[in-house]
């Protein structure tokens, strides 16, 4: 795990990470950051690197199917299997309500 990222990522006012999870990976390496970010409050989800090209974010928006997601991203309702652009319009949703 890249530990630099979580200070990194905790210098920052977000609400919400997404990313690849790599395919997952050896010792899980492509959702290791979820755990440093459920504890900073960050609902965080990893998408299916089957569901959409690593390194292109609009296909992982678009295209993305939830493989993974932190305990707060689940007290918001994301589930696996989830396509990330619903889950993405429900934070946005609830944000303005």
């Amino acid at each position: 795990m890249n530990k630099a990222f979580p200070l990194v990522f905790g210098r920052c006012a977000g609400r919400a990470c997404f990313f690849s999870d790599g395919g997952v990976g050896m010792d899980e390496a492509g959702i290791a950051r979820l755990a440093p970010l459920d504890q900073r409050g960050i609902a965080a989800g990893a998408v299916s690197a089957d569901s959409a090209p690593i390194g292109d974010a609009r296909a992982r928006y678009h295209d993305g199917i939830l493989s993974h997601v932190s305990d707060t991203a689940a007290r918001i309702a994301a589930r696996p299997g989830m396509l990330l652009k619903t889950f993405v319009e429900m934070l946005i949703k609830r944000t303005r309500a």
